[in-house]
């Protein structure tokens, strides 16, 4: 059996995840923006990875796995053990906020 969030023996005091989480879900593309995203929004993609640390851990692990390890949310849903839905939002309050706090930068 893979190794998952939901399955852990920690889950209820951990806050984000951990080594052994991150070992089975490594990837050989780990680094690299996934292939699927065009050069148009590979920027922005750069932008928010560069200050995902601002947000939660578990938020900020996401970001990277999708769109640096190219895992699909229902893949990082099961590690986590969460639904590909709940990851989406994730995300997509990710992209949110991330475009929220550029907009007020512009205007400072």
């Amino acid at each position: 059996m893979s190794w998952s969030c939901e399955n852990c023996p920690r889950r209820e005091e951990c806050s984000e995840p951990c080594e052994a989480l991150l070992s089975q879900i490594d990837s050989p593309d780990r680094g690299r923006l996934a292939r699927n995203i065009g050069p148009e929004k590979s920027e922005e993609v750069e932008e928010i990875l560069a200050v995902s640390a601002a947000f939660d851990p578990v938020t900020d692990a996401i970001l990277h796995l999708h769109y640096r390890s190219s895992f699909t949310m229902a893949r990082i849903g099961r590690a986590f053990g969460m639904n590909r839905s709940s990851i989406s939002r994730r995300i997509a309050k990710a992209w949110q906020q991330h475009r929220q706090n550029a907009q007020q930068e512009r205007h400072m």
